[in-house]
């Protein structure tokens, strides 16, 4: 494959030209509307999504700011929630992440599948996520259904709100208006072939964390990778 930037800005008359897999690796900013609708009219011509979008910075009342992709991934029947994720349970807490990093279960899937050298049957697999936000299903009309992917454990509970988070010292309190998981961290879905030609339908795999993608994942410990 060869990478290239996609340039969204309404003046660029084709930004997906010669685009097979359009991968959005852990945007900072939110996209705007006509940002998310050339995405998701590309997508439903044929184009294929890989995104790791982790939560976002938080506005002035603490709540996250929303990555603004819902009409692109709607079609797949994927939809952000826009919280942060924490487990903190024995068996699935990575040490000193304060609750942001942990292991999470994997779903057997063609995207799953490499994961584990034998198959997730040989050798149940560790898969760790840091700094997640969920993913929920949503069945808007023509929409398919997604597949889970990465999912926490039961002990897992999400922040919609992170006001105070700079006095935190530790993983930040349950509150009782913070839901309670498992909760499922990623997703893929395909959909119908828009030409009988064409070798697959259009297809988006979607994880909550952006450090699926991120340079500094790949120079951790191994264990931490």
């Amino acid at each position: 494959y060869e990478l290239a930037s996609v340039d969204l800005s309404p003046d660029v008359r084709e930004p997906f030209a010669g685009c097979s897999v359009f991968v959005l690796a852990g945007p900072r900013a939110p996209f705007t509307s006509d940002e998310t609708n050339r995405l998701r009219v590309w997508l439903l011509q044929g184009g294929n999504l890989l995104a790791a979008v982790g939560p976002s910075d938080a506005l002035d009342s603490g709540a996250l700011t929303p990555a603004g992709l819902d009409e692109a991934l709607s079609p797949f029947g994927i939809a952000l929630e826009n919280d942060v994720v924490h487990d903190v349970g024995g068996d699935v807490a990575i040490p000193d992440t304060h609750g942001e990093g942990f292991f999470v279960a994997v779903s057997p899937h063609p995207v799953t599948a490499s994961l584990v050298p034998g198959g997730a049957d040989a050798h149940p697999p560790r898969v760790a996520a840091f700094f997640a936000q969920s993913l929920r299903h949503v069945p808007p009309p023509g929409a398919v259904a997604a597949s889970d992917l990465l999912t926490t454990s039961g002990g897992a509970y999400a922040k919609e709100n992170i006001a105070g988070a700079a006095a935190w010292t530790g993983a930040p309190p349950r509150d009782p208006s913070d839901r309670s998981g498992p909760f499922v961290v990623a997703m893929a879905a395909e959909r119908p072939r828009v030409e009988a030609s064409a070798p697959h339908g259009p297809r988006a795999v979607v994880v909550g964390s952006r450090f699926a993608l991120a340079e500094d994942n790949w120079r951790q410990p191994r264990p931490l990778h």
